[in-house]
């Protein structure tokens, strides 16, 4: 978990090359000035690390740094306090308390001195005996009488390895991706679209290829017969490759029953992991709403929900599945950043190589229209996403839908869809205000429009909207027969006016029409 940052001007050190450094004598005394001075030395170069990082990349560089610095801390070398401090001010400087706010930055902070703090226990026992030789197999043996080896590589010995994608540039193989968005929103669609190509092996909506293999979902929320199979047929998917975890079953106590239970990431992976290599080729898992699946954990607690997702991401790993997480938004204010809208700690984000949102387009009056945003991609391209919106289908008499993707990419951030949503929502709502105001002070005939603006403003509603509200509803302004002034009437009480008037003077001529 190490991570080494270059400082032109102090070399390049990280936590793990600092205590390398010591004496396994120096490793146990926290006052001993070459520790002290090394320390602090490693300290400053991770701050700085921290401070200049690129901003896709601050939260994985926060959580590695974290880790380094409670090594330290753990180890007596520096103070916790103002260890924490260094960190929450390169935080506020590289704009990550910002983005993520600083409740994600402290509980990241906080996790890794956690983390951090175990490993410095685990070192401190080890260097109990002068010195840890390494054997030529990598294991390096533990204190006397102890069971405990380091398992560990050199570098050297590994191969650089492209990443395997099963989107392109988007979702990745063997590893944890995340789809987030509003109950309702389309994200389950969403998941049903991407398992179509992949049971085809047919192309994505940009164009690239897609890896032929087979999908596991596991799903509390929709009905497997009437939800997802229609919505998989309506998506041309290939049934054969789709499977469901419905259950995990075990023998009941007496021996001869069983007991079945939901799926559970703190006790069943290694049941999951059995079926994907009984499959074999299993290209996507999708765990739809993974809030439903952690157990008995406090997902608003970083340790815990990393803790939760570490099997999953070795199960990605050793398989070889893309895992794509479903998670819902929170009721965070609309100005704050998208990754802290994720319901419950933002670990769940940052366990995840790609995150995307999904929200509906702000400028649909329909609210048709939905775009699919990078959260964040530390791997493929965090810049473009996708419009689509959800179609119809009739199924022989079964009525379902699917999504309906647009050829052209768009480049909305994920914030900037959040908060235009929010602004688009309050300016519903006034717009909804400024019809109700009208219907009702306009219900029993024409009034003067200088009347009409000077109730609107008394009601608190401006006159931009008003206007919007007059458009809606076809309010014209003409002048009054009788009075000359310019007056508003509702569409319907204009015509029935009109018919009243052209019956008294049984010209069948309108009245005149003012300015709108």
């Amino acid at each position: 978990m190490a991570s080494t940052f270059s400082d032109t001007n102090s070399g390049t050190l990280n936590g793990s090359a600092a205590l390398g450094h010591l004496r396994p004598e120096q490793r146990l005394s926290g006052g001993s000035p070459t520790a002290s001075r090394r320390a602090n030395e490693t300290l400053k170069q991770l701050v700085f690390g921290l401070t200049i990082a690129e901003p896709h990349a601050c939260q994985d560089v926060l959580e590695s740094a974290a880790y380094e610095v409670g090594r330290l801390v753990g180890h007596g070398f520096l103070d916790r306090s103002s260890s924490a401090d260094a960190l929450t001010s390169a935080c506020t400087l590289n704009g990550l308390t910002d983005e993520a706010g600083p409740d994600i930055v402290q509980e990241a902070i906080a996790a890794g001195f956690q983390a951090g703090g175990r490993a410095a226990e685990a070192e401190r026992a080890s260097a109990r005996e002068p010195l840890l030789g390494q054997s030529s197999s990598g294991l390096t043996k533990g204190p006397a009488g102890g069971d405990h080896t380091a398992v560990t590589r050199c570098l050297a010995d590994v191969p650089p390895e492209p990443i395997k994608w099963l989107w392109p540039g988007r979702v990745a193989l063997g590893k944890p991706n995340l789809v987030a968005g509003q109950p309702g929103g389309g994200k389950s669609q969403l998941t049903i679209a991407m398992a179509a190509p992949v049971s085809t092996g047919s192309n994505w909506p940009d164009g690239a290829s897609c890896p032929q293999g087979s999908i596991i979902f596991i799903s509390c929320e929709d009905d497997v017969g009437d939800t997802i199979v229609p919505r998989l047929l309506a998506a041309g998917a290939d049934l054969s490759r789709v499977h469901v975890l419905d259950w995990v079953r075990k023998p009941a106590p007496d021996g001869q029953s069983f007991e079945q239970h939901l799926f559970n990431l703190s006790r069943d992976v290694q049941t999951l992991q059995a079926f994907v290599e009984e499959l074999g080729n299993v290209r996507l898992i999708v765990i739809d709403p993974i809030s439903a699946y952690v157990g008995g954990i406090d997902s608003h607690k970083a340790s815990d929900v990393r803790g939760a997702l570490a099997p999953l991401q070795t199960l990605a790993a050793e398989t070889g599945a893309a895992v794509v997480l479903v998670a819902h938004l929170n009721k965070g204010s609309g100005d704050g950043s998208a990754i802290a809208r994720v319901g419950g700690s933002g670990a769940f984000v940052a366990a995840c190589r790609s995150a995307w949102l999904v929200e509906a387009d702000p400028q649909d009056e329909e609210r048709k229209r939905r775009i699919l945003t990078p959260l964040k991609n530390n791997i493929g391209d965090d810049k473009t996403g996708f419009a689509f919106s959800i179609q119809s289908v009739d199924l022989q008499g079964i009525e379902t839908s699917r999504v309906v993707f647009e050829p052209d990419p768009v480049v909305v951030s994920a914030s900037e869809l959040l908060r235009g949503q929010q602004q688009t929502d309050e300016e519903r709502g006034a717009l909804e205000d400024a019809l109700d105001f009208l219907r009702d002070f306009l219900k029993d005939g024409a009034k003067t429009t200088k009347s009409v603006e000077k109730a609107a403003k008394e009601a608190g509603i401006a006159t931009r909207t008003i206007e919007r509200a007059r458009a809606k509803l076809k309010i014209r302004a003409r002048k009054s027969d009788s009075s000359g002034a310019w007056v508003m009437v509702l569409p319907d009480n204009e015509l029935r006016q009109d018919r009243q008037g052209r019956q008294q003077n049984g010209t069948g001529q309108d009245g005149g029409v003012g300015r709108s």
